[in-house]
């Protein structure tokens, strides 16, 4: 289980599971109340990377396009 610790860094715990019910757990040791768990993005990451934690489901952020700042248009230019 990767979980992002204090220093914004990603963290590999070990986790007991009581149960599962499809894709729903029942951890039983290794998580408190408050741990944010890294549920997406696993491939990109490794431990001791730093990481930006969101709420699940959050919608991703928009990186700008290629060559451009975000919302197109020309760096340094106004509409």
């Amino acid at each position: 289980m990767l979980v992002v610790n204090a220093q914004n860094k990603a963290e590999t715990r070990p986790i007991e599971i009581g149960q599962s019910v499809g894709a729903a757990w029942l951890v039983t040791k290794g998580l408190a109340a408050g741990d944010k768990v890294i549920t997406e993005g696993l491939q990109k990451v490794k431990p001791d990377d730093t990481v930006r934690a969101v709420p699940a489901g959050s919608p991703p952020r928009s990186a700008p396009g290629p060559g451009g700042p975000p919302g197109g248009g020309q760096p340094g230019r106004r509409p």
